[in-house]
């Protein structure tokens, strides 16, 4: 028994010795499979466009061709990675532009050609999108979600009503029905006139919270904040346009002027009220913020400058004195004199009203970094700052900075910095690369000052970081792009390859 025993354990033990031995990882068979052709983009939805002999095709994460190449590439955007990064698919469709002659068409994941013409248009929805599309009725307007088509039903020459809002790190375009403020219909721009309600799209950017909408009752000229489905925010009961953002509400308080195209609103003054409360009154137009640090500024107007400039009098507009100052009040309503960062304190010296400049000190007021700056962003604990001499910093919250480059190199903020990072060039250019899979940033490449000369050509080198500075891959490539679908592109001898989250997929020789 005891002889079977290891007889059986001997054999369990050579099988997994020879899978070790022949198995291969999956993302090398990508490699194997992907190396004849001419461009791979990154994997969406497990499909990646690939390009051989001008010709598209689609393939999945095996490496398989799943979409035939059957659309010809317009010859001057062959080589354009700036248009063919932009072919991905996305809710279970993408959109070909300029194939087969100057011919779009919009595709689903095995291929099938849902529309085709002259000109397909797509505005960019969270987590949905509206469709344009012409037939021989006009415009035909389709709302997609989850890969499911719903025909929007507009009036003709209507436009659907998208409005670009935005949170901390980015714009967010949403659509609005506002079925449950017009009789269960869903309205497109003009058609909301009629049921007594007007909308200004490019002024509700404001909004931060993705999804409101500010509008206008025309029977009243009050305005209020309603939801994507109508759903009433605030009440219509302000004089003044408003706008939430951070829980905070704010009415911006405007002279108007009458010129020959229609009204010209000038921002003067604003109002600032949370949950229906007013906090202050006639504050200077919210001209600036630094919500990345958590406070607002409201920094005081130059009132000579602004009476001539639109030769205002104060028999026209009387402008408060409190709009001469500045103050600041962080997210909750409160009034701050200089903000908590870290364990030290930043605080606002700017003496006019078009520079930003702010200054970190300790508790008792002691200077930690000798230069003023202007904030650009933050992460964690780190601050991307510009110092009055143009160079491009991360200032820690105490007073340690690293420069990164001037400006228009720095391209994110950085997490995390080693001395490895210190004593490279100031000029080099760092790069944050996101995993999807546990949605944290797992690994940074930085463009060395490093080039070398193939084929009478300047090539700059890239190396792979983990974000303590350990090499994330143990060579360097000639282009990298970010993680998508668990895979991370690269480029390297004009050839495009994959490496998993682990780093592995890619041999090459030292």
């Amino acid at each position: 028994m005891k002889k079977r025993y290891l007889f059986l354990l001997s054999v369990y033990i050579l099988l997994f010795v020879c899978y070790l031995f022949f198995s291969v990882n999956e993302t090398e068979k990508l490699n194997e499979k992907i190396k004849d052709y001419e461009y791979v983009g990154d994997f969406h939805e497990d499909r990646a466009v690939v390009i051989k002999d001008g010709k598209i095709g689609f393939i999945d994460k095996s490496g398989d061709l799943i979409i035939p190449m059957k659309w010809d590439i317009a010859e001057n955007f062959k080589k354009s990675e700036y248009y063919l990064e932009k072919i991905n698919f996305d809710n279970g469709r993408c959109l070909l532009s300029c194939v087969n002659g100057s011919e779009s068409y919009l595709i689903d994941r095995e291929g099938n050609e849902l529309y085709s013409g002259s000109s397909i248009e797509i505005t960019k929805l969270e987590n949905a999108e509206i469709i344009q599309v012409n037939d021989k009725n006009g415009k035909v307007y389709y709302f997609v979600s989850e890969g499911k088509f719903e025909k929007i039903d507009l009036q003709e020459k209507d436009l659907p009503i998208v409005v670009e809002n935005f949170d901390l790190y980015e714009r967010k375009n949403v659509y609005f029905t506002l079925e449950n403020l017009c009789n269960g219909k869903k309205v497109g721009l003009h058609e909301l006139k009629k049921y007594g309600y007007e909308c200004f799209p490019f002024g509700n950017c404001f909004n931060d919270g993705v999804g409101l909408l500010t509008l206008r009752d025309t029977s009243t000229k009050k305005y209020g904040i309603v939801d994507v489905k109508g759903n009433i925010i605030e009440p219509f009961k302000y004089d003044n346009r408003i706008c939430m953002y951070y829980g905070l509400l704010f009415e911006i308080v405007c002279f108007i002027r009458h010129i020959e195209f229609g009204e010209d609103p000038l921002p003067i003054y604003c109002n600032v009220y949370k949950n229906g409360h007013l906090l202050y009154e006639k504050l200077a137009y919210w001209k600036s913020s630094k919500e990345c640090i958590g406070i607002f500024v409201f920094r005081g107007c130059e009132l000579k400058e602004l009476y001539e400039r639109y030769m205002l009098s104060s028999d026209e507009f009387q402008i408060p004195e409190s709009v001469e100052k500045t103050k600041f009040i962080d997210i909750d309503g409160n009034e701050v004199s200089r903000f908590p960062f870290g364990k030290n304190y930043l605080r606002y010296v700017s003496k006019n009203d078009w520079s930003d400049e702010w200054q970190l000190e300790d508790e008792n007021g002691k200077l930690l970094h000798q230069q003023k700056f202007s904030i650009e962003s933050r992460f964690n604990n780190n601050l991307v700052i510009d110092d009055t001499d143009g160079m491009v910093r991360v200032l820690s919250d105490t007073g340690d900075s690293i420069p990164v480059g001037y400006g228009g190199y720095l391209q994110a903020g950085i997490v995390k910095y080693t001395d490895k990072f210190i004593n490279e060039s100031p000029l080099c250019e760092y790069k944050l690369s996101l995993s999807e899979s546990d949605n944290k940033l797992n690994c940074i490449h930085s463009k060395k000052e490093k080039r070398e000369h193939r084929e009478n050509k300047c090539i700059t080198s890239y190396e792979v970081l983990n974000q303590d500075g350990t090499a994330f891959l143990p060579y360097d490539v000639d282009e990298v792009y970010n993680f998508s679908d668990g895979l991370l592109r690269l480029k390297l001898d004009g050839h495009y390859y994959f490496v998993d989250e682990d780093g592995k997929g890619l041999k090459i020789k030292k």
